[in-house]
């Protein structure tokens, strides 16, 4: 029986100050006149742009000086912590050009940074410095009261709706479509994977859970793959026929091909929806039935991706393809790659197996708008860096369930799904960055494809999505034997540009600006740090260079190396003779400190239980993931559970429990009863001397010795089907909020004190401040005697 499933809860770090670069800006208001204190409010919001410090060095001299700190940006362009709806739409007509810079190389959209002169009949591009003339709708006499001229003169985000080609095909809007591709393997029957699947799917387009439903036209494609590809048409003078007619490719084809006119395979949800619901319910019964015998694993997982690419060549869309076969060992399909099609795109990622084929399969999937989202489930070793392959180049996502349980993992997986159709989604879009004083992107951390080396091309982009970047402060053309070079200007810009289709047809694009103060003084730049968003970064850029060098030795030896040389950096620089550091650096240090002790980076304890399927998944992860879900990795987060039926919210469904400290005094001294986020899995922990009521309202008995340990876990103590009681639903209501907002599933672990918890090896591993590691087996201040001093 499934479990039923809950309203999902956004996420518990979007009111966290400690994320918002807002406020980081503000400090500096004080250093600074009046004017350019209001202009710095006009910055776009965090949410969307995020930068490792905010306080730009004025010289090369300077940017030397705060050597191996890297000016590293996170962008989402669709944040789903804001409402698409409150950002302004900007719509000047057919009959106008967009307000921008003239300059071919700049090409800016105008923004509150830009400086009117000669009465307004012009504007100085704050980017480039280009004088452009002044549009004739932006006659401040007569419009003066636009909302228009006001937002884009006011506003760090805004839209512009556009009439005329700015991409790079000319061919109608794409709407948008979702395939279905399901494993109907024994394996994936048999783990209840297949059926899983199916069921969420179901519920999703019974309840018209997909975004702006009601405002787009949806289309929907199922087919169902093992040794054949099965396709269930809807024959549209026939729309009330309930028998399941299903046609199929055979394995011994060789040839892809459709075996029946496009529109009958991917149809219009509004019209079909009834049908559609029961052809998935008519195969379910299909595959449960007694008569059905299908082979041990699918082996068309890479020719049913390329029917999809048949399909939707013309319409793009997102492929949600669910495995629960074992792939490692498949070929590539026989039709061969068009290389003509990929001349103009080069992809920032790295050549991992088979000589590049199934990349360049990404690619032209990518340039027909179609992403591929992967569900894998398995129980054997599976080659997770083959599939990465078609999800980095197409911008798609991967979902990784090792020994699938539908009583664990269903809820996730309905969440997972879910949130993707839910999630805002734009099509065939491009983000190009526009830098002032010759800033540029040197490192692509999170692996994207270029369109002409300038354009981030997405052939479609939700609001779960985000970028990580390096910049470059060229300060010089030769940066070593030059002569210092210096910015001669108060601010240095940084915009940003979303070009996209949306669901109704309408060509958008977003516009992003920030606006950073320029310093002269190096303890600003240092004091403007945001240690979470650099903590994050880092860890990004430590993954990016693990895979360079293919060597984790060497990358852990230079990132150890050059740890110790930012902090000689910072106290030569400041001249402080007591090792004292401010609070950014000290976070910093915990953040670095937690990545030495990470599982994934320890030098002598490699991967997870030295498993490489799961280790390359969490590193393809942590590149695409939000800076918020990876900073769990790194310094886990600890709710203190003792009060949270006296303090929970009764209006507020949002609300969790406090977080406390990463160390053994914070355990000690604020409860007895924890929920861990380690971001590989939680842990349920109770101390000792933890209260009898809990372990009564828990475990259903009155003393912790009668309980029966080999029998403790998830599924037991919180029976989906059992009328729980008040702190059994407090506790199972927060662990699935937590893991509804994660992009990686988390499995439960109950771990008692001095019982299960092998020694405390198990809960020590999770304390970054002073916990158990083979590498780094001290505390914080010992971390700074023997790493930072030595």
């Amino acid at each position: 029986m499934l479990p039923k499933i809950k309203k999902e809860i956004k996420s518990p770090f979007l009111n966290e100050k400690s994320f918002n670069q807002d406020s980081n800006i503000q400090n500096q208001e004080n250093n600074i006149s009046s004017f350019k204190n209001r202009i710095l409010n006009f910055n776009s919001s965090s949410a969307f742009i995020k930068t490792t410090y905010s306080n730009i060095p004025k010289s090369s001299y300077l940017k030397k000086q705060i050597k191996n700190i890297p000016l590293g940006l996170n962008i989402s362009p669709l944040s789903n912590y804001i409402d698409s709806s409150s950002i302004p739409l900007i719509d000047y007509g057919e009959s106008y050009d967009l307000p921008r810079c003239k300059n071919p190389k700049c090409q800016a959209y105008i923004n509150p940074y830009v400086e009117f002169i000669n009465g307004n009949e012009q504007w100085k591009c704050n980017i480039c410095k280009n004088i452009n003339k002044t549009l004739e709708y932006y006659n401040f006499s007569i419009n003066e009261n636009d909302n228009n001229i006001k937002n884009e003169l006011n506003t760090g985000t805004y839209e512009f709706i556009t009439y005329k080609k700015y991409w790079i095909k000319d061919r109608p809007s794409i709407f948008p479509s979702y395939y279905f591709l399901i494993d109907i393997s024994k394996s994936a029957i048999n783990s209840g994977f297949a059926q899983c699947a199916l069921e969420s799917i179901k519920d999703c387009i019974n309840n018209n859970y997909f975004y702006n439903y009601n405002n787009f036209d949806i289309s929907i494609c199922i087919i169902t793959y093992e040794e054949h590809i099965n396709f269930y048409p809807l024959d549209i003078n026939n729309k009330f026929n309930h028998n399941l007619n299903i046609l199929s490719i055979n394995e011994k084809t060789n040839d892809l091909f459709l075996p029946t006119n496009k529109d009958f395979l991917l149809v219009n949800l509004k019209e079909y929806k009834n049908k559609l619901i029961q052809i998935i319910e008519n195969i379910q019964n299909y595959i449960s039935s007694e008569n059905y015998n299908p082979p041990n694993e699918a082996t068309r997982f890479f020719d049913v991706i390329k029917i999809c690419d048949l399909i939707g060549e013309n319409k793009g869309g997102k492929i949600l393809i669910f495995s629960g076969s074992n792939i490692s060992k498949l070929n590539l399909m026989n039709n061969p790659i068009n290389e003509n099609t990929l001349d103009n795109y080069n992809t920032h990622k790295y050549k991992l197996t088979d000589g590049g084929q199934i990349g360049k399969l990404g690619i032209s999937i990518s340039l027909h708008g179609l992403s591929v989202n992967i569900f894998q489930s398995c129980k054997t070793h599976n080659n997770l860096k083959t599939q990465n392959q078609i999800i980095v180049n197409s911008n798609g996502n991967f979902f990784f369930y090792r020994n699938f349980s539908p009583e664990l993992h269903y809820k996730n997986l309905y969440n997972q799904i879910k949130k993707i159709i839910q999630n805002q989604n734009v099509f065939e879009s491009g983000l190009k960055f526009r830098f002032s004083h010759k800033f540029s992107v040197k490192d692509y951390i999170t692996p994207v494809l270029l369109y002409n080396k300038d354009i981030i091309f997405f052939p479609n982009l939700d609001s779960d999505q985000n970028y990580s970047f390096i910049l470059e402060m060229n300060y010089q053309n030769n940066y070593e034997s030059s002569d210092n070079y210096t910015i001669n200007d108060d601010f240095t810009y940084l915009q940003a540009s979303l070009f996209y289709n949306r669901g109704d047809g309408k060509k958008i694009i977003r516009v992003y600006n920030l606006c950073f103060p320029v310093s002269s003084n190096i303890k600003d730049i240092y004091d403007s740090i945001n240690p979470e968003i650099l903590g994050a970064i880092t860890t990004q850029k430590l993954i990016m260079d693990i895979y360079r060098s293919k060597k984790l030795v060497d990358s852990i030896n230079n990132f150890e190396k050059k740890f110790y040389e930012i902090y000689s950096a910072y106290f030569n620089n400041l001249n402080i003779f007591k090792k004292e550091i401010s609070e950014e650096m000290k976070i910093y240090s915990l953040y670095i400190l937690g990545i030495l002790k990470n599982c994934l980076f320890n030098k002598n304890d490699r991967g997870i239980n030295n498993d490489d399927d799961l280790t390359n998944f969490y590193f393809t992860k942590m590149q695409k993931i939000k800076i918020e879900e990876v900073l769990c990795f790194i310094y886990p987060r600890i709710y203190v559970l003792d009060n949270i039926i006296l303090n929970s919210d009764q209006n507020n469904n949002n609300a969790f429990p406090p977080i406390i400290n990463d160390n053994i005094e914070s355990l000690v001294n604020n409860g007895t009863l924890f929920l861990i986020d380690n971001g590989f899995y939680l842990i349920l922990y109770l101390r000792n001397n933890v209260d009898k009521n809990i372990i009564f309202n828990l475990f259903d008995v009155n003393d912790i010795n009668e309980i029966n340990f080999e029998n403790i876990n998830e599924g037991n103590i919180f029976d989906y089907n059992e009328n729980k009681n008040e702190l059994k639903n407090k506790i199972s209501e927060i662990i699935d909020n937590i893991r509804s907002i994660k992009s990686v599933f988390q499995n439960l672990k109950i771990i008692f004190e001095g019982i299960n918890d092998q020694k405390g090896k198990i809960i020590n591993q999770n304390l970054i401040e002073d916990n158990y590691c083979r590498e780094y087996p001290f505390s914080f201040e010992k971390f700074f005697d023997n790493i930072i001093f030595k």
